[in-house]
């Protein structure tokens, strides 16, 4: 979808935008991708549930060694989830950034920041029952990331030229991509636990 003040019919036929510019910050179009575009970065978070504590681990880091990473890196990267409502508090260690538990919406956020080569941040600890209250079995909460890519698309896209009519000065031909997070979500599966044997 696009604003009303440019053809569609030409961008169908040769990739063309003509738009007559408002004044200010505009949104000039929005698009989708048939492709799955994949975050130069991983996040694999394990949880383990048990009737009155639980354990948490998170590790992020960049794939591929950061081979594939822009110059200016992953930056303002942070997760945050949703922990099951009977957990009263929560006591846990982060090698890089700072976390937040908040005990009324059991909301846990970890601020990382970014992400460099060869340095895989973690938050790691323990998960605190309410007394006299239980985990759910089977829990399983949803990572949500949010994270900033400067100078990088990852759908692809690129603009090739840019030429401005009924003006007299010549515009600066330079593009600027920063990609961010939309809904980025990570999904867990309870860590299983080990059958004893008899």
């Amino acid at each position: 979808s696009t604003q009303s003040t440019w053809g569609f019919a030409r961008y169908e036929q040769d990739r063309s935008l003509s738009f007559v510019p408002p004044d200010g910050v505009f949104e000039l179009m929005k698009y989708s991708c048939k492709h799955n575009a994949m975050a130069p970065f991983y996040v694999t978070p394990t949880f383990s549930f048990h009737a009155d504590h639980g354990r948490l681990n998170i590790i992020v880091g960049l794939r591929g060694g950061g081979r594939d990473v822009p110059e200016k890196g992953v930056q303002e990267v942070e997760c945050t989830m949703e922990l099951p409502a009977t957990t009263e508090a929560v006591r846990l260690e982060a090698t890089q950034g700072t976390h937040h538990f908040d005990t009324v919406t059991k909301q846990l956020r970890w601020e990382v920041g970014r992400i460099h080569p060869h340095k895989n941040p973690s938050l790691q600890g323990s998960l605190i029952c309410q007394s006299g209250a239980k985990f759910p079995e089977g829990a399983a909460p949803t990572v949500l990331v949010d994270f900033r890519l400067p100078m990088t698309s990852l759908s692809g896209i690129k603009i090739d030229t840019v030429s401005v009519t009924n003006e007299r000065y010549k515009p600066y031909k330079g593009t600027r991509s920063v990609t961010r997070a939309g809904q980025y979500q990570i999904r867990t599966v309870q860590k299983k636990k080990k059958k004893k044997k008899k």
